[in-house]
């Protein structure tokens, strides 16, 4: 746990160092469009982007990783009975 910690104190530190040394204004183009803006919230909305997409990532593997766990069902909506349990 404290090497987790560790990694996203190191993780969030780096990335804020990396921000606030980008502060000038670029040109942002994608297919016909054009817009100026800082770089810090172009480098901004991509972590918080990539954050989301972890979390949307770590939730279905959690989702998938129960489903695997649990009994499945039979027609009548029982779950079958483990004769090891008795």
């Amino acid at each position: 746990m404290k090497i987790k910690l560790i990694l996203i104190s190191a993780l969030v530190s780096i990335s804020l160092i990396i921000i606030f040394q980008n502060t000038e204004i670029i040109p942002v183009r994608l297919l016909f469009w054009t817009v100026s803006m800082s770089r810090i919230i172009l480098i901004l909305f991509f972590l918080l982007l990539g954050f989301i997409i972890g979390l949307l990532l770590a939730a279905v593997m959690m989702k998938k990783e129960d489903r695997k766990h649990s009994l499945p069902e039979t027609e009548l909506g029982e779950k079958p009975k483990n004769l090891l349990n008795y």
